[in-house]
């Protein structure tokens, strides 16, 4: 019952823009007086709250206890998700996503922490991997959902977020009130050690990469010809099932692999974006989707699992809650910092960001496979 109600916790981190990006054209429609910067802001409002809660989750998890403080964060998430699809003002409604982002700001950082507090070697590795495909399973059902919804109305969209009711029910069943006393051996107060600001700088280099897809795919698809709307959503959607089927499969490849995996991974992920940058057809991209889609599932939680094994008890949350903000920061700064960077060199083209993030993950794998031998990598091991 706990592996459930974590794994449905890592469902809900993905949906704060899902019930609107299909819905966006009817809300702008709904508010016509709103500028389209406004109506997109939308989008992007939960990821401020999200980077703003995330410093006090460890805190806030000492004081009220972990059972106290996930089942407080999700009754922000269902009155900031659903909510927003109940009040007549824009105003309201920016409120709104900004109250979910604080939901989620709270709930991502503890459903990965509760894996690195109830799970240890291997299965740890595991549980991480499983938690990935979780949120990329997600990710593909709350668009399909939300979009047919909108057919209805904008408003049945936000729907989806009533799903945290029924996660809400498994976490008072199931999460135990205190953490594990077999994790709780490190001083709250101390600071976290500084291989866990590696581990985050880590995970803001993969979402600054990775995020390159959602922000350009449609554009470098039109820009040459390859295809639209229709096509980008199959590439992306390509790439995410290809993350769910690697997260599902993350415990056996640690094993083959060893701590080559970063190094092997990397080198998917820079592959995937060079033969995005050179591809001429749709099937070459789709190619290059399922290289970086399977790489990016298997980098994402095992940055989480290096993070969790430099840590115990309640830094764990802490830990994890700054892998939580460098993944919206990440996300946040990708278009900013690689448009800027293809301007600087003197070619902004698609293909020339695309080859530019191949490189960045090319070099990125160079210096991981001659840092020490890997040996800092050595995670999920038993120790």
């Amino acid at each position: 019952m706990l592996k459930s109600a974590i794994l449905l916790l890592s469902i809900l981190t993905v949906f704060a823009g899902a019930a609107v990006s299909p819905a966006l054209a009817d809300i702008a429609r709904a508010f016509p007086h709103v500028d389209t910067t406004g109506i997109k802001s939308l989008l992007t409002a939960p990821a401020i709250t999200i980077v703003l809660t995330t410093p006090f989750v460890g805190f806030l998890e000492r004081l009220l206890g972990q059972k106290v403080l996930l089942v407080g964060g999700l009754v922000i998430y269902v009155i900031g998700g659903v909510g927003a699809g109940l009040v007549g003002d824009f105003t309201a409604l920016f409120a709104l996503r900004l109250l979910l982002g604080v939901g989620i700001g709270i709930i991502m950082p503890m459903s990965t922490a509760l894996i690195a507090q109830y799970y240890a070697g291997p299965e740890r590795v595991q549980m991480m991997g499983w938690s990935s495909s979780m949120t990329n399973l997600g990710s593909i059902l709350a668009n399909l959902l939300a979009g047919y919804l909108t057919l209805i109305t904008w408003r049945w969209a936000f729907g989806i977020y009533g799903i945290a009711m029924l996660v809400l029910l498994a976490a008072i069943v199931a999460i135990p009130r205190h953490r594990p006393t077999v994790n709780a051996g490190a001083l709250s107060r101390a600071p976290l050690p500084l291989s866990v600001y590696g581990w985050a700088a880590g995970m803001f280099f993969l979402m600054l990469g990775t995020f390159a897809i959602p922000v350009n795919m449609a554009l470098f698809l039109t820009e040459n010809g390859i295809g639209g709307s229709r096509e980008s959503g199959i590439a992306v959607s390509l790439m995410t099932g290809t993350g769910f089927v690697a997260g599902l499969l993350l415990r056996s490849i640690r094993k083959v692999l060893g701590a080559s995996i970063f190094v092997v991974m990397l080198v998917a992920v820079g592959a995937g974006f060079w033969l995005l940058s050179q591809a001429l057809t749709f099937p070459a991209v789709l190619l290059g989707m399922v290289f970086i889609g399977f790489g990016n599932g298997c980098l994402m939680p095992m940055l989480f699992v290096g993070a969790s094994e430099v840590t115990e008890g309640s830094r764990t949350v802490s830990a994890m809650a700054v892998m939580t903000a460098l993944i919206f920061i990440g996300q946040f700064c990708s278009p900013l910092l690689l448009d800027a960077l293809s301007h600087l060199l003197g070619d902004g083209s698609y293909r020339f960001i695309f080859s530019t993030v191949a490189v960045g993950f090319l070099v990125a794998a160079a210096l991981v496979a001659l840092s020490r031998g890997g040996r800092v990598f050595r995670t999920g091991e038993k120790r």
